[in-house]
């Protein structure tokens, strides 16, 4: 359908001010149907419990990598603890105590930690801390498992 007379002078005025520097002049926006109201409300509750669950794994995951950090910072600690302690009267024990005193978001109670090696110059020493772990994300079960760090260092 064409346009004649002052219709189509004013329809070029406004297709002038839409086109100048992009920005849209004299443009009518869209006036919503009754029935679109709640529309956006639904598709937000929709994609919200998604978008929960996703945030609760990027965090419960991000404190597992945080734990495992912690057992294996702990565990070398110990191990440049054994490369000095070889005069000590007891040695794995002191090790053990220097790892489970190193933690510091774990409870040492949850950690298992085993001194293996012989207590001889040039020989190599292996400290191993373990814990259980539970990745629970909004009450769901994800992954269960152990976190497990191995430090070796040679006794000079």
């Amino acid at each position: 359908m064409r346009m004649h007379g002052s219709r189509a002078k004013r329809s070029q005025k406004i297709d002038m001010r839409i086109r100048r520097n992009g920005v849209h002049y004299g443009v009518k926006r869209r006036t919503r149907h009754p029935r679109e109201a709640g529309q956006a409300a639904a598709e937000f509750a929709i994609c919200l419990p998604v978008l929960a669950m996703l945030l609760m794994a990027i965090v419960g995951y991000g404190q597992m990598i945080w734990a495992d950090m912690e057992l294996t910072t702990a565990t070398r600690d110990g191990a440049r603890r054994a490369a000095v302690s070889r005069t000590d009267p007891s040695p794995s024990d002191s090790v053990k105590q220097v790892v489970l005193s190193s933690l510091d978001t774990t409870r040492a109670s949850d950690v298992s930690v085993t001194v293996g090696g012989v207590w001889q110059q040039d020989a190599k020493i292996t400290v191993t801390a373990t814990r259980p772990w539970t990745l629970n994300i909004m009450g769901v079960h994800m992954w269960s498992g152990t976190l497990r760090s191995v430090s070796t260092v040679r006794i000079g």
